[in-house]
């Protein structure tokens, strides 16, 4: 009697796009913990569990690995500021209810990229120069867009109209940048972060400004 062979499934194999993934999310945990200096090309390899030659075929270099990651900064950046100005253009949309949609999505921001912020704030100086200046210009257009948000905020009386537009800007920039530095496990909530944008937006709106006394 003949026996039926069974072939052995095979295991499905790593991309090569699902091995970068891995090399730039380890990377990122290394840079983080010791910075981009003080980690090695060795060390990011043993942590992915390769060998470094074989990191090579992925990526030429450390200063590669870290442009990737800057890449994915300057994308995020750039996704933001087209939220922004599309809040902006948005018929119908008191300035007040901008102001919240920018707030809220951008603690969405700092919670999704978390990681990649810490690693492109310690080490943007290592950017290239034509990197720089897009990341600049990324930065400005999407300050600009949150700066008419406030102005049209002061006008409308969402936002006490006497406070100085620039230091309102940095203010609000200062607090949504300090997320950053939570511990990750702090934001992993969504009910969380739509609170803490809500107490955001109280902060700079004329009710928490000058609250009105009880009629």
């Amino acid at each position: 009697m003949n026996e039926t062979r069974t072939a052995s499934p095979r295991m499905p194999q790593e991309t090569p796009s699902a091995r970068r993934r891995q090399i730039v999310d380890t990377a990122i945990e290394l840079f983080g913990k010791w910075g981009f200096t003080g980690t090695s090309v060795d060390q990011i390899a043993a942590a992915v569990g390769m060998k470094k030659g074989s990191l090579y075929y992925h990526f030429e270099s450390k200063q590669e690995i870290l442009d990737a990651i800057h890449a994915e900064v300057l994308e995020a950046l750039f996704t933001q500021a087209g939220f922004a100005a599309g809040v902006i253009t948005q018929a119908g949309l008191d300035p007040c209810e901008q102001l919240r949609q920018v707030i809220e999505n951008h603690v969405e921001y700092q919670w999704r990229n978390v990681r990649y912020l810490v690693v492109y704030d310690r080490e943007r100086h290592l950017l290239p120069a034509s990197a720089r200046r897009k990341a600049h210009e990324q930065e400005t257009e999407y300050t600009e867009a949150v700066v008419e948000i406030l102005r049209r905020c002061q006008e409308s009386g969402c936002v006490d109209a006497t406070l100085d537009l620039e230091v309102l800007t940095y203010a609000l920039f200062g607090a949504l940048t300090t997320l950053r530095r939570w511990k990750k496990a702090r934001l992993a909530s969504r009910a969380r972060r739509h609170e803490i944008a809500t107490n955001l937006h109280a902060l700079f709106t004329i009710d928490h400004v000058h609250p009105q006394s009880p009629g």
